[in-house]
């Protein structure tokens, strides 16, 4: 989960991700790329976020049945 953190926190400031670059070739407008790229990322970090919940959930419940 932190990686996915740190990433976002430095997303545009330090480095600009793949999806803006690739949109910025292509011609689109660089507000618009950036947007989306915000928008990719934060998706990546709530299924990252949604991900460790459930396994932390799962391994938890799985873990107090054998005792």
């Amino acid at each position: 989960m932190m990686p996915k953190y740190n990433m976002l926190r430095s997303a545009g400031l330090v480095h600009i991700p793949g999806v803006a670059v690739g949109m910025i070739v292509a011609g689109a407008d660089p507000i618009s790329a950036m947007v989306f790229q915000v928008v990719v990322m934060f998706i990546l970090l709530t299924v990252s976020f949604f991900t460790s919940f459930l396994t932390a959930l799962l391994t938890y419940s799985s873990a107090l049945r054998q005792l």
